[in-house]
């Protein structure tokens, strides 16, 4: 058994000959080969090999890869399975050690959130009435929650909430503040991707701190899961200003408590590809997805269940986002795929090239890579939404349309 990892990056010194290489041990049942690579590839990619056999020993490859070699390293053709076996992730031990790549985090699992304990909301994008946040906070405050806001998640500047430095401190001090058990987004909008670069996004990831939101906050789902910290993507005080299935109320609530059962009364999912999965659940809406691409906060797909949902797109749009991800070489590498819905998007039509319906373009986009998925799954931008936990395992089981986790998302 072997598995491949990949990490990309422009950080990367690149050897001063051909056939220079890498090293990497581990402790466990997994090593790292050590690899020769060209120069060339060296600005842009760092392969790592893992390959079972005894710990402390090392296999080398003495001779540079061809083009076509890296070329085939990189972009890997799909590997056949039995039938019967899930999609899932390649797995890498804990301790596993790859040098010329960071190390693996060890997941650092959220408290759960009990009433009476604190709750803080946050505007980390852009800005929302004080009613509708007011609103939001007495809805958990009649769980029993003890609710406050941050200091300036009030604050209007245009089509962001205040300053970007003032919500990157709201932010960065409601994961330090020892008080604070859970941060939850007021909102989304636009704006989180500009603070990030303010952030002490490892501080942040190693609070515990049980963060919620959706929208524009998918970038901190996929900084904090990056780093080890499941989060949960959920309705926020502007989603939750309109009233709402039972079932929306009874999933936000058990997420707080770390429970990541379904309601019952919460509808499934429609099957496009049949198949099972099993996989780190990592995700958000789309435009997001592809913003972080060549970032440091990309998102790692590979063996992954990737969650999608967008909304006010044009139908053309969602077409060059998911191509994009296409392009890159990141959306054929997850172990399955589920798609909410792109919420509006045919409503919004371009009549001299709309033509496709939203469900087209991702049956055209995705479908052909043959990987289980599913569509109209309730999360994100949808009427009546799921709030569905990020950075922990789930089975994708695409004909029953249904996604059961497989470890709890908090722990004491």
């Amino acid at each position: 058994m072997r598995c491949t990892a990949f990490a990309c990056t422009s950080a990367v010194t690149s050897p001063r000959r051909s056939g220079s290489t890498f090293t990497a041990t581990s402790s466990g049942e997994y090593t790292a080969w050590t690899v020769p690579i060209r120069p060339a590839m060296c600005s842009k990619y760092r392969p790592v090999f893992l390959s079972s056999g005894v710990a402390g020993r090392e296999t080398t490859r003495t001779r540079s890869p061809s083009f076509q070699e890296g070329m085939r390293a990189v972009y890997p053709p799909p590997r056949s399975r039995r039938p019967g076996r899930p999609r899932s992730a390649r797995a890498v031990r804990p301790g596993a050690i790859m040098t010329a790549t960071a190390m693996i985090p060890a997941v650092r699992k959220p408290s759960p959130v009990r009433p009476g304990d604190r709750v803080r909301i946050v505007s980390p994008a852009s800005p929302l009435d004080e009613a509708t946040v007011r609103q939001g906070m007495r809805l958990l405050e009649e769980r029993g929650y003890l609710v406050d806001l941050g200091p300036h998640a009030l604050l209007s500047s245009g089509y962001l909430a205040g300053p970007d430095e003032l919500r990157a401190r709201d932010l960065q001090e409601a994961f330090l503040d020892p008080e604070v058990k859970a941060v939850f987004c007021s909102r989304g909008g636009y704006g989180t991707s500009r603070i990030l670069p303010m952030l002490d996004l490892d501080a942040m990831a190693a609070s515990r701190t049980l963060f919620l939101g959706y929208s524009d906050v998918t970038v901190l789902h996929l900084a904090l899961n990056r780093r080890g910290l499941p989060s949960v993507y959920a309705p926020m005080p502007i989603t939750l200003s309109s009233p709402k299935e039972p079932w929306v109320y009874e999933s936000l609530f058990r997420a707080f408590a770390g429970d990541t059962r379904v309601p019952d009364e919460a509808p499934k999912a429609e099957c496009v590809v049949p198949g099972v999965a099993e996989g780190i659940v990592v995700g958000g809406t789309l435009c997001l997805l592809t913003d972080a691409i060549a970032t440091p906060e990309e998102m790692d797909l590979e063996g992954k269940i990737v969650m999608i949902e967008d909304v006010d797109e044009y139908n053309y749009r969602v077409d060059a986002m998911l191509t994009h991800l296409l392009n890159a070489g990141r959306i054929q590498k997850a172990a399955g795929i589920v798609v909410g819905e792109m919420t509006r998007s045919d409503s919004k039509i371009e009549p001299s090239i709309d033509g496709w319906k939203w469900k087209d373009v991702v049956r055209d986009r995705l479908a052909p890579l043959g990987i289980p998925m599913v569509w109209d799954y309730p999360f994100g931008h949808n009427r009546a939404m799921l709030s569905v936990p990020m950075g922990i395992r789930a089975r994708l089981d695409a004909e029953a349309g249904t996604l059961e986790y497989l470890e709890p998302l908090c722990e004491d």
